[in-house]
């Protein structure tokens, strides 16, 4: 994004006004009508009238079992982004890392696609494309200062109406750019001035780009404050500070987990092998992920043994043998 497009997305951000086809002013919500829309969108959305555009999600886009699919393939993202964060300053598998999640960023927008592409069938769709309608009636005036549409929400222009509400979408700040604005040097002077009332009002008139950039803004506070505050390199590029972002998370996961392990083992300090009951495949795999290497491998040639020859005894485990080796050698 060049500095020009920056600067202006930044005062329009200030501002909280989306000028549109430089006639129309686009000015935040105030409380009143947020409750009113939340209302309509209620009363409408578990109306009568709309009983009869229920439908099987799954039916319409052909798509069953779309939420674990995309949970497979978000976490596949997560991984992805971790492993080129860790890898980043090998440009050569950092190259091939990327493109691998390009093509997983693109299979997920695809399943999105499909998924939301009835949306306007459904009841939830219809509730709030009438709820925009209303916010966007209320909130839209000429450049003069006049609102544009009259208080009777009933006999609206709904095709003039309709074609603003399509060029507001296409004003959307992209998450990319939100990102860009809310790293840079312009934005972060302001800031980093007065987080608390930068936009000089309380937060629930605060309108939905506003929220988006206070919530990356606090992002990179956390990571510039860290105490092991990643590289420009890292900071500047979105999918390696997230996965700086997940690493960190991953690491406090395993240390709270390890912490209280380490309680309940404590009951168990004459114990050679602990055994925790998993409720789950995600429950297992965070029980296993507590285990150090040498035993991740130990349970590796169990499971190989077990396999080759069916029923084995414990003393035929290599790592039990080598125990009882060690111990008549007084090693331990």
């Amino acid at each position: 994004m060049n500095q020009a497009k920056r600067n202006r997305l930044i005062y329009r951000l200030l501002s909280g006004n989306l000028y549109i086809e430089k006639k129309y002013i686009l000015r935040s919500s105030d409380i009143e009508t947020l409750q009113l829309a939340a209302e309509i969108y209620e009363e409408l959305l578990f109306s009568e009238s709309l009983s009869e555009y229920r439908f099987d999600m799954i039916a319409l886009t052909g798509i069953p079992d779309f939420e674990n699919k995309l949970t497979i393939m978000n976490e596949r993202q997560d991984s992805l982004k971790i492993e080129m964060y860790e890898q980043y300053l090998n440009v050569e598998i950092l190259s091939k890392l990327r493109k691998q999640l390009d093509a997983v960023k693109k299979g997920i927008n695809t399943l999105y696609s499909k998924w939301h592409r009835f949306d306007h069938l459904t009841p939830e769709g219809i509730a709030a494309l009438t709820q925009t309608q209303f916010i966007v009636s209320r909130t839209l005036y000429s450049i003069n200062g006049i609102r544009v549409f009259g208080n009777d929400f009933d006999n609206l222009n709904y095709t003039q109406l309709d074609d603003i509400i399509s060029e507001i979408y296409s004003n959307d700040i992209p998450e990319t750019e939100m990102r860009d604005i809310a790293r840079s040097d312009l934005w972060r002077s302001y800031w980093n001035i007065d987080k608390g009332q930068l936009f000089g009002k309380p937060a629930i008139l605060l309108n939905n780009e506003q929220r988006r950039i206070i919530a990356y803004s606090k992002m990179y506070d956390a990571a510039y404050e860290s105490s092991d505050c990643p590289s420009d390199t890292v900071i500047e590029d979105d999918d390696l500070l997230d996965g700086w972002f997940l690493r960190m998370k991953r690491e406090r996961e395993k240390d709270k987990g390890t912490k209280e392990v380490d309680k309940l083992l404590s009951r168990h300090k004459n114990d050679q092998e602990v055994f925790f009951p998993a409720s789950d495949g995600n429950a297992a795999k965070k029980i296993d992920d507590l285990n150090t290497p040498l035993v991740k491998k130990q349970k590796q040639q169990r499971a190989e043994i077990i396999k080759q020859r069916g029923q084995v005894s414990e003393l035929e485990f290599p790592d039990i043998q080598i125990d009882l080796l060690n111990k008549q050698k007084g090693i331990l």
